[in-house]
């Protein structure tokens, strides 16, 4: 089982995020993901039969609501290949220090990311992405200030179903101070 943690948008992110969908609806080559989806992952666990272990884990988790705000737009790239159209977030000390938290409880979880980039994937990039299109629109491209108070973080499981990831709530931990 496909295992994250992650924070959940409120139903106004989502309806910005379905506007900046919109706006670049017509650049070939992005796979849009589904607004209603979306989530702030602050750890893919990846495949994981530790679920209960984890869930006991993530009770020692001690952090304060905090809001954290959208600040820009950019890409991930892979071997000069373009593979992720994203929303970032601006610098939350707050965020960061949730999210190590998090990977100081889960040390035996794997990660190929070091630094924690946070952000909403907007899209994912087929290989005959318009790149220079998108990277010209994301210059140009106003970008919204979302706003998200985080008062709780779930784990969630992940399950591939007709192509698309359908995702279940497995805990959810609330603010404790």
């Amino acid at each position: 089982m496909r295992l994250f943690i992650a924070v959940d948008l409120t139903n106004s992110v989502k309806e910005q995020l379905k506007t900046i969908i919109k706006d670049f609806a017509a650049i070939r080559g992005l796979r849009f993901i589904e607004p209603e989806d979306s989530h702030l992952t602050l750890l893919f666990i990846g495949e994981s039969n530790d679920q209960e272990k984890i869930k006991k884990l993530l009770e020692q988790i001690n952090f304060e609501s905090f809001s954290i705000e959208t600040d820009k737009l950019g890409y991930f790239e892979h071997q000069n290949r373009l593979k992720v159209f994203w929303l970032g977030f601006a610098k939350s000390n707050e965020l960061n220090a949730l999210q190590k938290q998090i990977r100081d409880l889960l040390p035996f979880v794997e990660s190929d990311h070091n630094q924690f980039n946070p952000h909403l994937t907007i899209a994912r990039a087929n290989p005959d992405v318009d790149a220079s299109r998108l990277k010209e629109k994301i210059l140009r491209y106003e970008v919204p200030v979302l706003c998200i108070n985080v008062y709780s973080v779930k784990l969630y499981s992940s399950v591939l179903q007709n192509g698309k990831p359908k995702y279940a709530l497995l805990a959810k931990i609330d603010v404790k101070k």
